[in-house]
């Protein structure tokens, strides 16, 4: 098992990412088979460690989309994991 914690710096962050009723978050422990929780402005990632790297990446890509100014939702998840499945994560910022 592997852990990672993620300091994101803006307690705003974490409902964007997270969503209405955790939504987003849920796509992606579903997709990954990880375990994510928040507390504060940290964000924990749990589970195996190759799924914990690809939900990492997941996380950095929303998290750039963000910071951008955009609002998260359904399909801005679904287009970010697909770009990590693909190896494609370094086109997230163009989305």
């Amino acid at each position: 098992m592997a852990e990672h914690i993620i300091t994101l710096g803006d307690v705003n962050y974490i409902s964007e990412l997270f969503g209405n009723f955790d939504e987003n978050v849920k796509m992606l422990e579903k997709q990954y088979g990880v375990s994510i929780t928040n507390h504060n402005e940290k964000v924990k990632i749990n589970g195996d460690e190759y799924d914990v790297s690809l939900a990492l990446k997941a996380i950095d890509g929303l998290m750039s989309l963000i910071k951008k100014g955009e609002s998260i939702g359904e399909q801005n998840v679904r287009d970010v994991m697909s770009l990590v499945a693909d190896g494609d994560d370094g086109k997230i910022e163009s989305l």
